[in-house]
């Protein structure tokens, strides 16, 4: 028996929740306005956002998906985006009609298709000697007009958007952007994100070319009682038993997490025979820890001193005073090394400050690994 679980891109049953915000997005997209997804890292954003292109295909919409993690260079982010474009509006087109319906989709963009083990495949290449930003223009001009030639509309995704902030020219590149964007209905374009603070200063910031161009939709832990009877239904559908009791097991340890969620529930689910018992949810979770040591390693070895110290002391106590004496006695901070951490830590997307005030951890995992970690400095 197949395990139901999933570390990767979740669809269908997989699929747990959402149904809010994959109503609001499908909302948006409909009448052509572009939003905001963000949330931390692992959240389930590109799954949703998967999901969504699902359903306004299912409504005659055109869509697209475009990757834009990594990017390394203007040229390649213009390839990415018309790749995407082709690969996505060529969806239910058989080989042959592909060269026919959007070889000639870009002017200064060469589209090449081929057949994969997944399907029809694009690839991309730009004339050499045409300016990079005409290029960009060029490609996001023509997906619209397309789509308006069409007579359809049509809902593109660009996920980790905020990673063209890394590239040297991102300011213009936004207003490029935005200066194409704004003069076409019938493309709503979906932004997704993990780094929220930086998406969230690219669309609330007045001196940022996007500014107040999309709604915002924030993702947030996955609720209790959409988690507990999804892990009981996904266990009986595969011939095995999960308690209401155990599963809610599983959400405290993920605290809703949706990638630790999968993660978690897949383990026990290996570890399961028949019956998943509390004893089998904390094994899977001491696996799922050392699985992922490794990478909490990494990132601390990214951090300075002082940023360990407050992290390690969030993990061990979330705080709302994080100036007060004994919370800085305990971390061995001083008040303007506090400070200084906590920027950096929020810009990260490593804590955040809750509604009830109080700085904590964005990764449950990561805060468990901590308390159960003797520091080393």
């Amino acid at each position: 028996m197949q395990n139901p679980f999933t570390d990767k891109i979740a669809a269908g049953d997989q699929f747990c929740d959402r149904d809010q915000e994959r109503a609001e997005l499908s909302r948006l997209a409909r009448g052509g306005h572009s939003a905001v997804l963000l949330s931390p890292r692992r959240y389930g954003k590109s799954s949703l956002a998967l999901e969504t292109l699902t359903d306004m295909r299912g409504q005659g919409l055109l869509t697209a998906y475009v990757d834009v993690m990594p990017v390394s260079s203007e040229r390649e982010l213009v390839e990415r985006l018309a790749r995407g474009v082709a690969q996505g509006f060529g969806w239910g087109m058989a080989l042959g009609q592909l060269p026919r319906q959007l070889g000639r989709l870009f002017a200064h963009v060469h589209l090449e298709f081929s057949l994969d083990a997944t399907g029809p495949s694009v690839s991309a290449m730009l004339d050499p000697h045409t300016e990079v930003l005409q290029l960009l223009e060029e490609v996001l001009e023509q997906t619209c007009r397309y789509a308006e030639q069409k007579g359809r509309g049509a809902c593109v995704v660009l996920d980790e958007f905020q990673e063209i902030t890394q590239l040297e020219e991102s300011r213009v590149i936004e207003a490029s952007m935005r200066s194409v964007i704004q003069r076409h209905q019938s493309v709503a374009w979906l932004y997704v994100g993990s780094r929220r603070h930086v998406l969230r200063s690219m669309f609330a910031d007045r001196n940022r070319p996007f500014f107040d161009s999309a709604s915002i939709v924030e993702l947030h832990e996955l609720p209790e009682e959409a988690v507990i009877p999804w892990i009981t239904a996904a266990f009986a559908q595969t011939g095995k038993v999960c308690s209401e009791a155990t599963a809610r097991l599983i959400h405290n340890y993920s605290r809703g997490y949706a990638y630790y969620v999968q993660r978690l529930a897949s383990t026990a689910w290996d570890l399961t025979e028949e019956l998943c018992t509390d004893g089998i949810v904390d094994q899977a979770d001491a696996i799922l820890l050392r699985e992922l040591s490794s990478g909490f390693e990494i990132i601390l070895s990214s951090l300075s001193l002082a940023q360990k110290r407050l992290l390690q002391a969030l993990a061990q106590a979330p705080t709302d005073q994080p100036y007060a004496a004994d919370f800085l006695s305990k971390s061995q901070l001083s008040v303007g090394a506090v400070q200084k951490a906590i920027r950096v830590l929020i810009d990260r997307d490593l804590i955040e400050r809750r509604s009830n005030q109080n700085y904590q951890l964005v990764d449950a995992l990561l805060a468990q690994w901590l308390t159960q970690r003797p520091p080393t400095w």
